[in-house]
């Protein structure tokens, strides 16, 4: 059955690889869509209307912030989400639960989950991922860690938090309920007697806001585990991103803030924006600062 999107770009198409790209646009609006298309089933030309099982929107076995689009870079499709994810946010001014129907579903794994980071395991593999770094942030500047772990981490390089006015509180913080395909809030940060779960991506990651701003609004839905804990002192958690200076998201954070203002501002006042600057690094240790950006 035919959808009411219509192919404007091949976005990607060669002969050799599974899938083809195109950049879709719903009939009669400025919604845009990235959809993948298995090349042996089908070969779309710009003009045609394509199938509704290609279009995620259309169907419910992705979560929103898992959709093709989300994390597409092209222009067209990159203003649209961030113009979507706006909308939503302002239609959850008047409908609160607005944001768990739309981000979140009812696919419950486990009613309760905990997370266990008493101590950290240390690392006997070098590699800079989100989860690895977040650890580390963690571990090497909490005072409720084993430091004799931290001395003999072979991890290189280790992260030392030097923030003059940002505290690292848990990291990788799971949802209360554990959710298919849906995981943890990467930082607890503490900011001006503020609570932050925050969703970070490291130098060399390439996602796009769109999917960094999905995902935590998506984890922040489900905070009553989190909202226990004692250093929470009975606040809420607030939803916020970090980045890395002159990382890819860094660049788009500026040309989008400046492009789409309006848009961006609507956003920015229910996520907030962090970003990590490093002051020293050699190939042992970086010093890091993490900085309120909005």
């Amino acid at each position: 059955m035919l959808s009411n999107y219509k192919v404007i770009k091949i976005s990607r198409r060669r002969k050799a690889e599974k899938n083809a790209s195109y950049i879709v646009q719903k009939k009669d609006t400025q919604i845009y869509d990235q959809i993948k298309v298995p090349q042996n089933e089908i070969c779309y030309e710009i003009g045609d209307y394509v199938e509704k099982k290609y279009i995620d929107c259309l169907n419910n076995e992705k979560l929103y912030k898992d959709y093709q689009k989300i994390n597409c870079n092209e222009k067209l499709v990159y203003s649209s989400n961030l113009k979507e994810i706006a909308d939503f946010i302002q239609e959850s001014n008047n409908h609160k639960d607005i944001l768990r129907k739309k981000l979140l579903w009812d696919k419950i794994q486990k009613e309760e989950q905990n997370p266990e980071h008493t101590s950290c395991a240390g690392k006997k593999k070098n590699d800079l991922k989100e989860k690895t770094i977040c650890r580390c942030m963690y571990h090497h500047n909490s005072k409720n860690s084993n430091k004799s772990i931290c001395n003999n981490c072979s991890l290189e390089p280790k992260w030392r938090n030097v923030s003059r006015d940002v505290t690292i509180l848990e990291y990788e913080y799971p949802t209360t309920k554990k959710y298919e395909n849906v995981g943890g809030m990467d930082l607890i940060l503490e900011y001006k007697n503020q609570i932050y779960a925050t969703e970070i991506k490291p130098e060399n990651s390439n996602e796009t806001l769109a999917r960094m701003f999905a995902e935590i609004l998506t984890y922040t839905q489900d905070t009553n585990m989190l909202e226990k804990e004692n250093f929470m002192n009975g606040r809420k958690a607030n939803p916020a991103i970090c980045f890395f200076e002159g990382s890819k998201q860094h660049k788009d954070f500026r040309k989008y803030k400046s492009e789409l203002e309006d848009i961006m501002n609507i956003i920015c006042k229910t996520i907030s924006v962090f970003i990590i600057k490093k002051r020293n690094e050699d190939k042992k240790i970086i010093d890091f600062e993490i900085e309120y950006l909005n």
